[in-house]
């Protein structure tokens, strides 16, 4: 009996020592987890940290006065050059902009035309003298961030011969703040498809590779998007997989219909077209397919594992598209690494 007693005993530490090994490892794999996000998150907060950067520099490097206002007309912020055409100092940083003394004359923005911007979302422009008779623009737009609590007015002061060098600077800012967001947007994108391959069995990664098909669809903004395999026996891609679904069948790419894609995706390149206009003289097939089939622009990136190209993965536009294609070649890259 006393044997028996010390077998058992023996036996389930053993089993008490193996489920330790398989927690610690558990826990092991969760912290590289942890880890990844952390780095995640402090490169976005380094790449937000320079946007903010860049923004100040910006302010203080324009001769334009700019003047930020929110939803209630109060100061949120302005550069130094403002001070020239108001009497602004850090004390009026919140405080409402009715009570500002300007060096303008009986021309200078009313409050309520400051409202009006702000309710209609309407841009207003006139020419204003200074009290020496200098002539000035003065425009007010109205800001839209993504969050709608955070609307309110910007107003611009600045010499007629600049305002539009002041123009092009303010819509570069917001070129290169909107291609930052959806760069962060993709990445987001990206850690979302990335999250659904986690420890998913073998009978859900089909299902897997659908939804993830479906979410870089609908949130690049495309008309389409697809997975193709490499049939070895025909050298053509077979659609293994869509969304919005459809038959299975021939891709896009093949070595009969659009030859000079398949050729760069044989050499494990991207295939890039913004336009049906933009494509070489040597794609002719290629040409002819969009138009056929009413498609504007394409991305495809080779599946590539082990030096061995084993099928390709597109997104399809029919229409006009504000989507930054050049980003969505690095997106797709990524998303399709996660696939193989």
């Amino acid at each position: 009996m006393e044997r028996d007693s010390c077998s058992l005993n023996s036996q389930r530490i053993q089993e008490l020592e193996k489920e330790l090994q398989d927690t610690k490892a558990t826990l092991q794999v969760a912290v590289e987890e942890l880890h990844t996000v952390n780095s995640e998150l402090e490169r976005k907060k380094e790449v937000l940290a320079q946007l903010l950067a860049d923004h100040e520099n910006l302010l203080n490097s324009t001769q334009e006065g700019i003047v930020f206002l929110d939803g209630a007309l109060n100061i949120r912020k302005f550069n130094q050059a403002i001070t020239r055409f108001l009497k602004l100092g850090p004390q009026d940083i919140g405080g409402s902009f009715d009570h500002v003394a300007t060096g303008l004359e009986t021309q200078h923005p009313t409050v309520a035309e400051l409202q009006k911007v702000l309710a209609t979302s309407t841009s207003l422009e006139k020419e204003v003298l200074t009290q020496d008779g200098h002539s000035l623009l003065i425009r007010i737009v109205p800001f839209q961030p993504s969050v709608p609590q955070t609307a309110g007015v910007i107003l611009f002061v600045g010499d007629n011969s600049r305002i539009e060098q002041l123009q092009h600077e303010v819509q570069e800012r917001q070129r290169m703040a909107k291609i930052l967001q959806q760069r962060l947007h993709l990445e987001s994108v990206v850690n979302s498809i990335s999250s659904q391959f986690i420890n998913v069995s073998v009978a859900y990664i089909d299902e897997q590779i659908k939804l993830s098909l479906a979410v870089l669809t609908e949130q690049i903004g495309m008309g389409c998007s697809y997975l193709c395999l490499l049939n070895e026996e025909t050298n053509e891609f077979e659609r293994y997989c869509s969304w919005p679904e459809s038959p299975s069948g021939h891709c896009t790419v093949g070595k009969e219909i659009t030859p000079y894609w398949y050729s760069q995706l044989e050499r494990f390149q991207n295939v890039f077209v913004e336009s049906v206009k933009h494509l070489s003289k040597d794609a002719q097939r290629e040409k002819l397919w969009m138009q056929n089939n009413g498609v504007q622009s394409i991305v495809i990136v080779p599946l590539v594992y082990g030096g061995m190209l084993y099928g390709c993965l597109g997104i399809v536009a029919s229409g006009s598209s504000d989507v930054q294609l050049l980003e969505n070649v690095s997106f797709l890259q990524i998303v399709g690494e996660i696939f193989v």
